[in-house]
């Protein structure tokens, strides 16, 4: 019943935690954008992930129907962003961020409405305003996945409002 959102730059391993996030029973949404509308809830923009299997081969498409997940169809309230990268070897143990570094985060990584600042700001605000905003490094994207949706579940169970 929420999103998670995990903004990032190229080749920090977004691609490879979607795709475990969807196989670990997350609904997919995207792994390109997170479109928000003006009350900040996401959008579906699914698109097939483009794996990577190394820096010098190209990317390989696939639909996340293929990698087992299933396809969200209306829009949903964030409920959790995770900044996250990929570093061999490292334990995933994120340190928790406040809701206006989240918006920060998902400020930074935006792709404004053109000539509408004030709305793309109040989109993003709105969006981070009830996540809970994590942060750190991440080994392999399986792992990751399972503790970040057992983290949701525990922050959001049933989709519901924040506990406490």
């Amino acid at each position: 019943g929420r999103a998670i959102v995990i903004p990032g730059k190229t080749f920090s391993g977004k691609t490879m935690l979607v795709a475990a996030l969807a196989q670990a029973g997350a609904v997919y949404y995207s792994d390109e954008y997170a479109i928000l509308d003006e009350d900040g809830l996401v959008h579906p923009y699914a698109r097939p992930l483009a794996v990577r299997q190394s820096d010098r081969q190209p990317s390989e498409r696939h639909t996340i129907e293929s990698l087992g997940g299933t396809t969200g169809t209306g829009p949903v309230p964030v409920g959790l962003i995770a900044t996250t990268r990929y570093r061999p070897g490292a334990t995933f143990s994120p340190e928790t961020r406040t809701a206006g570094q989240g918006m920060l985060t998902l400020l930074a990584h935006s792709m404004p409405v053109r000539d509408r600042p004030a709305e793309t700001l109040a989109a993003v605000r709105r969006a981070a305003s009830a996540a809970l905003v994590l942060e750190g490094e991440r080994g392999e994207a399986d792992t990751a996945a399972r503790s970040l949706l057992e983290m949701a579940a525990d922050v959001f169970p049933n989709g519901a409002e924040p506990r406490g």
